[in-house]
Parts: structure tokens; sequence; C-alpha cells
């Protein structure tokens, strides 16, 4: 600023808001004498105002108040216009994800990768190889939900276990081998934060949440976007100058693919039917090997690991960006039969169907391929990849469809265990102390699951109350019962189906559009 030859004045500003006003918090100082105020400075009035009250504070003349006066207006529109474009340009950035330039090593690595015969025994050494042993199933199952992200309709899921099992590390060994800029990650979203994003900033993205408990304030925009695919909003905004309301409208965009952690049992069921309930192994052995894990990792020398991840993160992201958005046909999904006796089958089976095609989408190097009449390219589902399917599913879908929680079925599981040498097993009683040293739960949990079983009927209070230990008996229920997944066809059935069909001719072309 210009500084008066006898006076030194120090500004200190802070828009508030940018437009038709310019409101700063102004403070000026000569000396031991000090002006403190906030103004606007597209308002005369407030000008003159302040101009006044420097030159009675500050002992100024008034030209000298009006110049300092102006060029605080002039340095605070120029902050004003490039705080704006700094912030247009940071949500071009986030609209517009940069294009990753791959060498023509890279690429041939890559390509070398996807074309793989053993393709999925690869991605789970891979996953070994950064430290996340076991879980096979959970791994590859999370990490196709990841990869859905480029289909028309990506699937989405909940990791659930307790506390220290390894939800956090699974879903962070997925974000590690995805390429950054498809990636959004969060530990908290607010009721609204997804309604006033960039049009495009989800889109074909996949969306982690940290824990479940931070995105609660947010999960109908998050149903939303995972059945309708995209957010419309209509807003009430009010001129900050003329005070008229006015409408505006906001729209995001997607698909998205979604994943996040929780330790509650107990989920929404308008949240567990759109998703894959993906439940860790909290056994013993899978300890064991955990804890073998984390020794052998003391063993290696720091930087060699952290090459080799490096190496194992740049194969994959590059590989995922190589994989194109083509149309999945599944040829023989009219001989498929999934279980309906429950109505959140409807989801499910859809979900399943998708399941298939993002097998066949990650084997697309791999796949028939074709155009349909428009030109649009396809390629087909083999049998492999239903049976791929039908193994990650079919523990999903077993725990989905039961009406006891998993933890509900084991401890069930474990009681009918301790009493089976019994002569009478239903007239024992038992108490939750004898079933917790026998199961070693921590009390919380043995609480929790044995509260369901007794709400469920499985298990009956005999006797207690406040102050006096509770006695149980194990109800005489038929737990034999036919299996949920019954009439589910295995992929032996399908391919026995496949064998009989005597037509020779090629699978009708998918008259389809690629969205």
């Amino acid at each position: 600023l210009h500084r008066p030859a006898k006076a030194c004045l120090r500004h200190k500003i802070a828009p508030s808001a940018f437009g038709s006003r310019l409101r700063v918090t102004l403070r000026a100082s000569r000396g031991s004498r000090i002006y403190f105020d906030t103004i606007d400075l597209y308002s005369n009035r407030y000008r003159t105002a302040a101009a006044v009250q420097l030159v009675r504070r500050l002992s100024l003349s008034r030209p000298d108040a009006e110049l300092h006066l102006m060029g605080v207006l002039e340095r605070a529109e120029e902050w004003a216009g490039e705080a704006m474009a700094d912030s247009k340009k940071a949500d071009k950035g986030d609209e517009e994800d940069a294009v990753v330039e791959m060498t023509a090593a890279e690429h041939e690595e890559a390509l070398e990768f996807l074309e793989s015969p053993n393709l999925i025994r690869k991605i789970l050494d891979d996953t070994e190889a950064l430290g996340y042993v076991g879980e096979e199933n959970g791994k590859l199952l999370t990490y196709l939900i990841g990869l859905s992200r480029k289909l028309q309709k990506p699937l989405s899921g909940i990791v659930r276990s307790q506390s220290g099992a390894g939800k956090s590390t699974l879903t962070e060994m997925v974000q590690q081998l995805t390429p950054p800029e498809d990636v959004r990650e969060y530990s908290r979203l607010s009721a609204q934060a997804l309604s006033f994003m960039p049009k495009d900033h989800l889109r074909r993205k996949l969306l982690i949440i940290e824990e479940r408990a931070g995105s609660e304030a947010a999960d109908y925009q998050i149903r939303t976007l995972q059945t309708r695919h995209r957010l419309s909003q209509a807003v009430v905004i009010k001129d900050p100058v003329t005070g008229k309301l006015s409408t505006r409208f906001f729209e995001v965009l997607g698909p998205i693919a979604y994943l996040e952690t929780t330790t509650n049992p107990q989920l929404n069921p308008e949240n567990a039917s759109r998703c894959f309930e993906i439940c860790l192994d909290e056994s013993e052995d899978q300890t064991v090997r955990i804890q073998r894990c984390q020794r052998q990792l003391r063993e290696s020398r720091p930087y060699d690991r952290q090459l080799l991840i490096e190496d194992i993160k740049r194969r994959h992201h590059n590989a995922q960006r190589l994989l194109e958005q083509v149309i999945v046909y599944v040829p023989y999904a009219m001989h498929l039969k999934f279980p309906s006796r429950w109505l959140r089958t409807r989801r499910d089976n859809e979900r399943f169907l998708c399941l298939i095609e993002v097998i066949t989408f990650l084997h697309q190097h791999q796949r028939e391929r074709g155009k349909t009449r428009e030109g649009t390219p396809y390629i087909l589902a083999t049998v492999e990849d239903y049976r791929l399917a039908f193994t990650l599913a079919q523990d999903v879908l077993l725990n989905s469809l039961h009406e006891l929680t998993r933890e509900g079925q084991e401890l069930l599981e474990s009681i009918r265990c301790w009493l089976e040498d019994r002569a009478d097993p239903y007239s024992v009683l038992f108490t939750r102390k004898e079933l917790r040293q026998y199961t070693n739960l921590q009390d919380y949990r043995l609480r929790a699951s044995l509260n369901e079983l007794v709400d469920m009927e499985y298990v009956s209070v005999a006797s207690g109350s406040n102050g006096k230990a509770f006695h149980y008996r194990l109800l005489d229920t038929d737990f034999s019962g036919p299996s949920p997944l019954r009439s589910l066809t295995t992929p032996d059935e399908l391919e026995a189906i496949l064998r009989e069909e005597t037509a020779t001719a090629a699978p009708p072309v998918p008259e389809l559009a690629l969205v």
C-alpha cells in the first residue's frame, strides 16, 4: 500500500463474502493508537464513516485516511479475485481428474498382468505381499467392489467385525490398489456434504468411509447414489443485497462403488439390502496367521519392502487404468435361479448378477469380444466367472438371508456343540458365566448374541431376576432346515444345463447402449 510520509498504518483484511459486498475486518494502528472495525468496502457510507474514525483516532488528515482505505479496497479486491480463481480451479481439478500417462514398459507390464491366466491368484498374492493374510474371499470381494466403479451398476459393501479384526486394513488395502484419481476416502460426512460436491466429483469413483459412525448423517444421500446414481437438490437462497429469494439447483452424478466398515452387528435394513455384508474371520487360526505375518515383516528390510509395495501399487493402478468401459453380456443369465422367498432378494439377485459382470470385466482381455449393431463393444461372461461369483457370494448371501446375525449363528452352534453329549440337551440349564467360560467370548458380545437368541426363540430364560443369576435353556428347534440358497443354481448345474443345449448358434447380439 501507498504510505504517507508521516503516517505508518498496518491493515489486516479478512473477506467474509464475495459478490455485491466486500466485508472486511480492518485493523489500523499508528504507534500505540489502534482502530478496529468491520466494514463493507463497497459501501460509500461505511468508507466515509471509517475515514472519519481514522482521522479522529489516529490523528490523520482526511486525504491520507481516504488514500489508505482505497489502498485496502484495491488489495482486498485482488485477494478476493485470486481466492475465487483458486477455488474454481480446485473445483475444476476435482471434476477433471488428471490423465496419467504410462510408459511403454508400464503399459506392457499392466497388459501382461491382465492377460495372466492365473490373474485371481496374482491379485491374492499381491494382497499378502502388502501384509494382509488370509481372508481370501473377503479380500477378493472388496477388490471387485472397488473395480465395479467402472460399470454401469457398481457394487457396495459393508465390512463388519469386532474392533481390531482388520476392517480398516482391508479397506486401506483396496484403496492402495486403486488408482488415486478414482478414490474418494473420508473419515466423516456431514448431512449435506455429498449434495454440494462438484457435479462429477463422485462419478465412477470408489467412495470409502472409514467408520460407519462417520456416514450416518449422510445415509439418505449415500442410498440415493447407490440406487439412482445421482443426487439432485433444489435449495432456496437469499440474495444478500436485494433480499430476494431464489431457487438454485444442484446435481451430483454417480454411479459410485461404496465401502464402509462397522462393528455393529445390527445393520440398518435399508443399507444392508444395498450392500454385500463382508464378515471377517475372527477365529484363532486367523489371529495366528496375522501374528506370524507381523513378525515376518520385522525381518525384512524397510527400504526393500517399500520398493515392493510401490511396484505392486503401480502395477494394479496401471492395470485398472487399462480396463475399458465395455458392456458385459451374460449369455447364460436365463438359466440361473436365485432364492425368491425374501423380498430383499430382488436386490440380492441384481447384485449377484453385477458380481458376475465385474469378474468378467476384470478378465476382459481374456474373454470373447464382439460389437452390437451400433458398434458398441461387449464381452461374454464364462461359466468360470459364474463359478467364482458363486464362491464369493455364497457365504455373504447365507449371512444376509439368515434370520440371525452371524454372531447369533455362531453362539447358537457353540451351545449345540456344548450340549450335544448330554442325554437331554434341551433340559440342561446354564448360566451366562458358564457359557462365557466355554466360548471365551467377551461379556458384551455374549450378552448381545444371547439376547438375540432369546428374542428369536432359540433359547429361553428358565429363571432369574435382578440380583440373581439367569438360567437359560436351549429350545427344541429344528436346526436342520433347508439352506436359504438351495434354489441358487450351482456351477455344476449350470455346466450340465449348457451341455444339454442342442443349439450351436452363437448367442444373440445384445442391442444395448453403453452409458
